[in-house]
């Protein structure tokens, strides 16, 4: 959090995670899964977020190349992005 007119930037902050969770609602009501990648993270994780996805989504390709990967998809994890 920033120092400098840090009340400014909690508020913004909070509001951000309001938006981003009415977002979210909204998409998965439509039919959506939403999912958050982060400009600063490796390629290779955000390309695993998606394949466990798409394999917790029932995807046939994606299930093969998640299972090469050594986690179980289940169908109960949580694939949505908690912050």
């Amino acid at each position: 959090m920033p120092k400098h007119n840090a009340e400014w930037w909690w508020n913004k902050l909070q509001n951000n995670l309001c938006r981003d969770e009415d977002t979210d609602a909204h998409l998965v009501r439509l039919g959506w899964l939403p999912l958050r990648v982060w400009e600063h993270e490796a390629v290779g994780t955000a390309v695993a977020k998606v394949i466990e996805a798409l394999a917790h989504q029932g995807h046939p390709r994606a299930r093969r190349i998640h299972a090469r990967s050594g986690r179980s998809v289940t169908g109960n994890e949580q694939v949505v992005e908690e912050r």
